[in-house]
Parts: structure tokens; C-alpha cells; sequence
């Protein structure tokens, strides 16, 4: 059966599966879940080892180079960057993006689990797969004016945490804020020495009374008991009632050496909301979640949760992961309408008929929802790639419609007698082979996208999909179901209008036509002259990487001088978050101090994470205004404070490429004062580079460390070993935990410390206690403090620092420029070097690999048309306007101001297929009237007018689809704004091309080629 008859013969059963379709495609749609991005795997693993408060340069030696050792000799493995810090060591391995994380985990553990019995005693070793999930999703601040943050942070653990668990997508919830409760065992100097006693004698008998031991098994006839020994304790009055044997033989109670009183622990972290201290709730997604879901769950659950709270606790939000993914939702929905009533006014205006108009319309939201349907079935998220996908894709899908019913329409018009059936036969078979040779070499330049690594190849696979999909449902749709609508809307055959304005279009594209064949050479020279433009356009256009959402949410990393305590962070803090809050975009914010948003990541106590929420935004400037706005306010009230202001998704992306910031500069050499000096003059260097912030040298210096040398022949002779001493000197500091009781749904530590030492912040006692009484501190021991130590960073076993720095107004490639002046300017020491990594690296990276995309998807599009035409000279005469239509792609970016990036090369790409696209309807046309006898030039002259209105028809609905994204209407269309805008301006200049160029081409090249029947 000939396909041309197909629907005509089984139109009901078509339109019927074709009506099923869309109603399971707009079903699928409800099903398919949301996200921000496309699905990406990051092949990362961190390996977080603690041990204590060993200096960085001890903990690189005895801790990270065991560690970095193994890891370096994983299979797949390709980046180890180490960090060592006091007291904590950081390991992310980068293995190979192909390999299965979950095995790469196996093999970090196994590499661990060899390496354990290398490292000091007490060393533990964390690792964790790291996912873009690693980020809170949704974040909630309680504040009360009645309780303290400890009683608020118990009543969320004991009654909000069970409330939550257990919601569809839920991975896990962290709270923070506020210092856990515990027992205070605060000994007195003078009854410890009267008792011949030492701190650690009652920590070890606490110790040892709170005991619960399983005895045996007890049976009294038929009943059988279990016998427990139970010395546990479980309150102050226990805990002083303790006997501490003496070394007289005789026994004191706790209660008799000291006070006992319930009380919190020295705070290493703190929380506010508004700059208010509080108690955070970070909720976190599992990875594959639905993220939109999972936030509406938890508001739910959280809205019942609220009744219920204690008078004086209120529940704020002011991180919500879910806010740009609605937005971006809405604003790429109402693209793809505004984009799809534009597509159906140029078929409009163009056939100037509703009935015919309105066939070719139904094909969109048909092939939207069938689309959809694909979407789901292959695993895609709705995010802002796919749903770009679709909005690219409005005026793709009805280019076949309009070959469709232009083609039918053109047949009634050459033959007034004509059936509408006998019209719709000859149409399609004249069309089907044109229009699915050209719809396939509009497929074939996405295959080699899977070339693409990182962030881009994630991003434009996904879109590729999407269009691919609608692609080849569209085709579907042109083939079988467009034919049976125009029969059925125009039963009868109604003359074809047309306007004025089309009419005289026709027929000055004819005296063009036939002029331009006559001066060949003028076209090849003006030819010539558009790809001199294109190349010098090109290199003149700023580069960036990816393109720059606002998401309306940011975070503020902030960084106070070396020992800072954490009361003075906190307090520093504070007036950060008043700056803050004073500015009109902020909406609210969110605090934490020392502990990172994540939970795991190392964060000293005078570091933090401010976490902003942004007015909607028409009701404030960009996020890079109000960004600079910050740095220099916040500059002026607390000038001592290091930022880092970003935005979470951006961060995550340059995260993802294997660029934790946009400017990296790596500096590398074999030591470590000398790296660290180069570092502090190349960030001075750079941070007078225009467009450069928040430039920060990566030296992190640490804690000033007191050292503490005992004076061994004293202790000695006092009877006293090294351990004892340590412990004596613990006691004076903040004491020691010596168990934990049991209360209620929680376990509560018992520190045991020197009285006036527990509030003090740690500070050194100027006497230790010591078995028979009090020693000066200066006697038995000297005190030093070292101020130099940092943090020791190796990759791949290399010592390097990494010079940090964002971009703020300015374009990737015009900063970059300025940071090679200024490296050349801060010269290194011989055997050092510097390479300028980040965001500039991932965009080179990208561009080479889209260049090799190009060029094989151009090698796919000739295979295709060699296929179709059966003939080498008329692909190249085709593929020949493609380096010409540049010129359009360069003057739309220029007069947008937009950077060229990863989506301009996208939209190039795209070019390609619309491109050859439009040049095989035109050849096809020249083919078929060249058997029918006419001369060569006739032949072009006859197909161009053929082919000139539906040529135009598709460029203009193409155009008008893709002028709402151009525009970036909304949070969802940035990422596909150059994009759109390369393709619109490449179609706006390309058509010309097609329409003169190839056919002066064809008359040059394919004249004497004979034509197969």
C-alpha cells in the first residue's frame, strides 16, 4: 500500500490513536516529575577524615597522604584534590563520568578500610557520594521570644522530626541551632586537693557507676526473668550522689567535690533567621525526587505541624528550592503559547484561511502532548532543558503541517478542478520523501552531542531529546494526520486568498532570481564577503560559559580573621544579616555558623552561610546588581569579613563542570610559604581586574594553635605521666565528657571540668590541679602559640593553592584576558607555576567538543542527502549556505549584547538542520521539474517560486516560535536564550541564502547531472 493512501484508507483508526495519544500525554504530564535541571551524574566521591586538632602540616602527613595515596591508584579515577586543615582533611575524588558512582564509592571504602590501620588513633573517615541533592531543598527557621534555642532544638527533634519522616522523596532532615543540653560536673580546686583527687578520677568514676550489664537469666517456676545489673544514673541527684574512692582508702561523693547542675554544651555552631537566633531545618531530596512534590508534602505537613506548635514558637521559611522550578515552569509554559499564537499568525497571514489555518494548528498541541508522552517514557524530567525543548520546538513542529497544507493548497490552486482527495494524494506523494529526508537531517545533527561531557552535555542531551521527540512526532503527524483534517475541514475546496504583500514578494523574487543566475560571480563574491564579516564578527563577540539564570535566591559565604571565636563571628554575622535585611530585594534569610548547609563539609566556627531569598523579580534590580550592592555595604559594616556571594544552582553547575568557582587560578611549586605568598600577590593582582569579586587567595590560615611543652623532669617528679597532665589541663579548659545519662527520647553528656572553666571559652587555667593539690601552669609546663599554620592543598599529589575569584558584570572572556595581564604582572618564583582553570577551562573544554559536534553532524547531514539525492554535488551545494548563515548568528548576538556560549553553539547546531532543512524542499523541487523536461534555469526559477512561500511560511513561524524565548521572558527561558537568538538571526539570513545562493550553486555544479525518474 502506498503511504500516500495510508490515511485516506484508515483515517478513523488514526485519528483515533492519535486522540488516545494526547489524552496519555497530557496524562504524563501530571505524572512526570519535576526538577530544575536534567538528571546528572557526578562521578564525585568525599572522603572527610577527623582527627581531633592536629595542625594541617601533621594531618597531611599522617592523615591525607595515606589517604591520597590509596586513592590515586583507584581504577577510574582522574582527580584527587586533597585539602588538609586542623584537625580535618578533605579528600573529592573525580573518577571517569561513565563509571557507576555507587561502585566508585565501593572502591573509595575498600581503599579506606586498607589504609585505616596507617592512620592516628581516634581517626574517622566519612565518605559520600556527592549529588546536586547534597543541598538543602527547602528550609525552615523556628524562633521563639519564650524558650532557648536548646529547648526549641529538642522539641523539633522529638516532635517536628517524626512528622516529616516518611514523606515520598524525603532523604533526610538536619537540625542545627542551639547547644544540647548536658550535665555540668563542676569540681572545686581546693576539695579536689583536700581529697587527694584529680579531674580525672571523677571522670572515671562517673564513668564506671553508670553501668547497665545483662546478669543472666532468672527462672521461678514457669517464669522466666532477665537480670540486669542496673547502676545507671539519670539525674543531677544521682550524679551527686557517685562515690569517688581516694587513695587513702576512703570514698567522697561527687556532690561533696564540686557542683552538679544541668546545663549546655560549649556551642560550636549557631543559627539565626532575620538575625534572630533560632533552630534550622534543612530538608533534603533523594536523588531522582521530585522536588516539586517533596516541597508541597513537607508544607503540608509542616501547616499541621504549626497548629500544634507551643505558644511562643513560630515557624518561618526562607529557602524554598522548589520557587524557580514553578517559575521556570510558568514562564517556559507561557512561552510556548505566546511562541505557538505567533506560529499560527504567520499561517494566517500568510494562506489568509481559517479552515486551512486551523489544520495546521490542531498539529501543536497534538504533538506537545504526544511529545510529553516521550518525555515520560524515557525517564526525562520536566525541567527547564526538556520544557526549552518543547518552546524551541513550537515552530519546528509546524513546519511539516505548513509543507503539508501549503503543498495541498498550491495543487487546488493549479488545478481549480481538482478533488480535495485527488489534491491531498498528489501533494503527498510529491512531499513525503522531501520532508522526511529534511526532518532527518534535522535529527542527525544531535547524535554526536553524546561526544558532550559535563553540565552542557547533560543540558543539550535532554533538549535534543525533547526536540528529537516532537521532531519526529511532528513528521508523524504531517504524514497521516494533517491530510485527513484539510479533507475534513475543507470537504469542499475553497479558493486560496492570499495578501497583496505576498503577491508582490513573488514577483520580485523572480527578476532576482533570474538576475543572480545570470551574475554568478556577484553571488560568489558577496559570498565571500559575508564569511570574511562572519569570521571577523566572531572573533570580536565576548565569550562566556553557560548562561546566567537569576534564580532569586543567593547565598553569602562569609569568612572572619583567624581566631575568631565563635561568639564574634556570630556577633559579625549578625550585622551581616542587618545589611542584609536593610536592602529592599531581600525577602528573608536564613544563618549558619560553623557548619556547612550540607551537614558533613568541613566549616570553622568564624565561617558561615547566609542563605537569601529575593523579591519576586518585578519588584527588584538582577541579582548582579544587588550582589555588588551588598559587597559594598556589607564592606563598610563589617570590613574585616571575606565574602563569597553566588547563587546556589549556578555554584552547583560550575560545581558539577569540575569548577567550584568561575575563576580558579592553580597555582602549584614544592613549598608551601613561597605557594603561600605567590597566592596573596596574585589575588591582589587580580582582584584590580574589572568584573572581578570576591577574589580570595585560597590561603586558609588556621586557628592560632597553643602549644603546650610539660616540663617532664617536674612532672616527674610530682608523679605525674604526659596523659594525666593532659587530662589535668582538659579539666581547666572546657572538661570532659565522661558519659551520658538517658533522658526521655535523648541522651544527655556529663562533662566533667574545673569550675569557672566550663563558660570559658576554653581558655588555658592559670593553675592545673594535680594529685595533691594546685600547681602553677607556668611551673610544670610552657605555653607558645603558632599563628603560621594553613591549610595544605595537593592534586593528584601535587602542593598547590587554588586562587578563587567570581565574575560580576563582565563576560568570561574579557575577565580572562584581564587575569592573564595580571598573572604576567605577579611573576611567579622559578618552579612555580599558575593555569587559570574554572569556569574558562569548562568553557574551552565544551567549545572544542561542540566544534568537533558540528563538524560531524555536517559529515551526518551529507550522508542523509547523499542518501536522498543519490548525488555528491547537490549535498555540498546544500551544505555550502551553512558557513554563510554565521553572519546572522554574529549580528543577532551583537545587537543583544549577549555573550557567545555552549547555547550559541546549541543554536548553531540547530542552524545546521533548518538550514539543509529548507535547501532539500528547494532542491527537490529543482529535481522533480527538471524531469518533467524543463531547462536547468527554468527549473530553479519554477521551484523557487514553488517552494518561496513555504520556505518563508516555516523561517517566519520558526522565528515567531523562538521570539519569546529571544526575548527571555521569565527564569525558564534563560538558558535558552542565545540559543534562540543565534537561531534567529542565523534563519533571518539564511533563508536568503537558500533562496540565491543555492540555486546559483545548482546552475554552477549540478547542471549536467542527469535526473533519475
Amino acid at each position: 500500500m502506498k503511504l500516500e493512501t495510508f490515511s485516506i484508507r484508515h483515517e478513523r483508526a488514526i485519528l483515533f490513536l492519535v486522540g488516545v495519544l494526547v489524552v496519555v500525554g497530557v496524562w504524563s504530564y501530571t505524572q512526570t516529575r519535576a526538577a530544575i535541571f536534567p538528571t546528572m551524574h557526578l562521578s564525585r566521591v568525599d572522603v572527610v577524615a577527623d582527627s581531633g586538632n592536629l595542625p594541617p602540616e601533621q594531618m597531611h602527613v599522617s592523615v591525607t597522604i595515606p589517604l591520597e595515596r590509596a586513592l590515586l591508584g583507584l581504577p577510574f579515577a582522574q582527580r584527587v584534590l586533597t585539602t588538609s586543615a586542623q584537625g580535618s582533611s578533605e579528600l573529592v575524588v573525580q573518577f571517569d563520568p561513565s563509571t557507576d558512582v555507587q561502585m566508585d564509592l565501593q572502591y573509595v571504602e575498600s581503599a579506606i578500610s586498607r589504609t585505616r590501620a596507617q592512620l592516628p588513633g581516634g581517626t574517622t573517615v566519612q565518605a559520600n557520594i556527592v549529588l546536586p541533592q547534597s543541598e538543602p531543598i527547602l528550609s525552615y527557621a523556628l524562633t521563639s521570644t519564650r524558650f532557648s534555642q536548646t529547648l526549641v532544638q529538642e522539641y523539633a527533634q522529638l516532635n517536628v522530626l517524626p512528622e516529616l519522616y516518611g514523606a515520598p522523596g524525603l532523604a533526610r532532615v538536619l537540625i542545627v541551632g542551639g547547644p544540647q543540653r548536658e550535665y555540668h560536673v563542676l569540681l572545686d580546686p581546693a576539695a579536689l586537693a583536700s581529697a587527694q583527687l584529680t579531674a580525672a578520677d571523677v571522670t572515671n568514676a562517673i564513668a564506671t557507676a553508670n553501668d547497665v550489664e545483662a546478669a543472666g537469666i532468672s527462672q521461678v517456676y514457669s517464669q522466666r526473668n532477665a537480670v540486669l545489673v542496673d547502676a545507671g544514673l539519670r539525674d543531677a541527684r544521682q550524679l551527686a550522689r557517685v562515690v569517688v574512692p581516694t587513695p587513702r582508702g576512703a570514698a567522697v561523693t561527687v556532690g561533696s567535690l564540686g557542683s552538679v547542675d544541668l546545663g549546655t554544651a560549649p556551642p560550636t555552631m549557631q543559627m539565626s533567621y532575620d538575625a534572630i537566633h533560632g533552630v534550622g531545618l534543612n530538608v533534603y531530596a533523594l536523588p531522582g525526587a521530585d522536588t516539586v512534590r517533596l516541597e508541597r508534602e513537607i508544607a503540608s505537613r509542616m501547616r499541621h505541624i504549626v497548629v500544634r506548635l507551643p505558644r511562643g514558637i513560630a515557624v518561618h521559611t526562607y529557602w524554598d528550592a522548589a520557587d524557580i522550578i514553578v517559575a521556570s515552569q510558568s514562564s517556559l509554559r507561557d512561552a510556548i503559547l505566546v511562541g505557538a499564537l505567533l506560529a499560527i499568525g504567520v499561517i494566517l497571514f500568510f494562506l489568509r484561511n481559517l479552515r486551512i489555518t486551523a489544520v495546521a494548528a490542531v498539529v501543536i498541541p497534538a504533538a506537545m502532548a504526544i511529545a510529553l508522552l516521550a518525555i515520560h517514557l524515557f525517564g526525562e524530567s520536566l525541567n527547564i532543558m526538556s520544557l526549552g525543548g518543547l518552546a524551541i520546538a513550537v515552530g519546528l513542529i509546524i513546519d511539516d503541517a505548513i509543507v503539508v497544507v501549503e503543498g495541498i493548497a498550491h495543487a487546488l490552486h493549479e488545478n481549480p478542478k481538482l478533488d480535495v482527495k485527488e489534491a491531498v494524494r498528489a501533494s503527498m506523494r510529491r512531499l513525503m520523501a522531501p520532508m522526511a529526508a529534511s526532518t532527518l537531517t534535522t535529527i542527525v545533527v544531535f547524535a554526536p552531542l553524546t561526544l558532550v561531557g559535563g553540565v552542557p552535555g547533560a543540558f543539550f542531551r535532554a533538549l535534543a531529546l525533547t526536540l528529537t521527540c516532537a521532531l519526529v512526532v511532528s513528521l508523524a503527524l504531517a504524514l497521516f494526520v494533517t491530510p485527513t483534517l484539510f479533507r475534513i475541514f475543507l470537504a469542499r475546496r475553497i479558493p486560496r486568498l492570499e495578501s497583496a504583500g505576498i503577491h508582490r514578494v513573488l514577483d520580485r523574487y523572480d527578476p532576482l532570481l533570474r538576475w543572480a543566475l545570470r551574475h554568478r560571480r556577484f553571488a560568489y563574491g558577496l559570498g565571500g564577503v559575508v564569511l570574511i564579516a562572519t569570521v571577523l564578527l566572531l572573533a570580536t563577540l565576548p565569550t562566556d560559559f553557560l548562561p546566567r539564570l537569576d534564580e532569586g535566591q543567593f547565598e553569602i559565604i562569609y569568612r572572619m580573621p583567624v581566631g575568631t571565636a565563635l561568639a564574634a563571628s556570630d556577633a559579625a554575622a549578625t550585622a551581616i544579616e542587618r545589611v542584609v535585611l536593610a536592602d529592599p530585594a531581600v525577602a528573608a534569610e536564613g544563618r549558619f555558623t560553623g557548619i556547612d548547609t550540607n551537614g558533613f563539609s568541613p566549616m570553622p566556627g568564624r565561617g558561615g552561610d547566609i542563605r537569601v531569598r529575593l523579591k519576586p523579580l518585578g519588584e527588584r534590580a538582577g541579582f548582579e546588581t544587588i550582589a555588588q550592592r551588598l559587597r559594598e555595604a556589607v564592606g563598610i559594616a563589617v570590613p574585616a569579613a571575606q565574602l563569597d556571594i553566588h547563587q546556589i544552582l549556578e555554584d552547583m553547575l560550575n560545581d558539577i563542570s569540575g569548577a567550584p568557582a568561575p575563576i580558579e587560578i592553580v597555582l602549584s611549586g614544592p613549598d608551601q610559604a613561597t605557594l603561600t605568598q605567590s597566592a596573596t600577590r596574585v589575588a591582589a593582582a587580580i582582584s584590580k581586574v574589572p568584573g572581578i569579586a570576591d577574589a580570595f587567595s585560597g590561603v586558609n590560615q588556621d586557628d592560632p594553635t597553643m602549644r603546650v611543652q610539660p616540663n617532664l623532669a617536674r612532672l616527674a617528679a610530682m608523679g605525674i605521666g604526659t596523659p594525666a597532665f593532659s587530662q589535668a589541663l582538659a579539666a581547666g579548659a572546657q572538661g570532659t565528657v565522661a558519659t551520658q545519662l538517658p533522658e526521655a527520647a535523648m541522651l544527655v553528656p556529663v562533662r566533667v571540668a574545673m569550675a569557672g572553666a566550663a563558660g570559658d571559652s576554653g581558655r588555658l587555667a592559670a593553675t592545673v590541679t594535680v594529685p595533691g593539690g594546685t600547681v602553677p601552669f607556668s611551673q610544670i609546663a610552657r605555653a607558645t602559640v603558632d599563628r603560621s599554620s594553613t591549610d595544605v592543598t595537593d592534586i593528584n599529589g601535587l602542593r598547590s593553592i587554588v586562587v578563587t575569584a567570581n565574575v560580576a558584570g563582565r563576560t568570561l572572556s574579557s575577565v580572562v584576558a584581564g587575569l592573564q595581564r595580571a598573572l604576567a604582572i605577579a611573576k611567579l618564583p622559578p618552579g612555580y607555576t599558575a593555569r587559570i582553570e574554572g569556569a574558562y577551562r569548562a568553557q574551552q573544554e565544551s567549545f572544542r567538543e561542540f566544534t568537533l559536534v558540528i563538524a560531524i553532524a555536517l559529515l551526518l547531514v551529507f550522508f542523509a542527502m547523499l542518501a536522498t539525492f543519490k548525488s555528491f554535488r547537490q549535498p555540498l551545494v546544500i551544505l555550502a549556505t551553512v558557513p554563510l548563515a554565521p553572519i546572522g548568528v554574529a549580528l543577532a548576538l551583537v545587537l543583544t549584547r549577549t555573550p557567545f556560549n555552549v547555547a550559541s553553539f546549541m543554536g548553531l547546531l540547530l542552524l545546521v538542520g533548518l538550514v539543509v532543512k529548507n535547501g532539500i524542499l528547494l532542491i527537490d523541487a529543482a529535481n522533480r521539474r527538471r524531469r518533467e523536461g524543463f531547462e536547468v534555469e527554468e527549473s530553479l526559477v519554477l521551484a523557487g517560486r514553488e517552494r518561496l512561500r513555504p520556505i518563508l511560511m516555516t523561517t517566519f513561524a520558526t522565528i515567531g516560535g523562538l521570539l519569546p524565548l529571544a526575548f527571555g521572558f521569565g527564569a525558564g527561558a534563560a538558558m535558552e536564550r542565545p540559543l534562540a537568538i543565534a537561531v534567529v538571526g542565523g534563519l533571518s539570513t539564511a533563508t536568503l541564502f537558500t533562496l540565491i545562493v543555492i540555486p546559483v550553486l545548482y546552475a554552477s555544479f549540478c547542471a549536467k547531472e542527469e535526473m533519475p525518474l
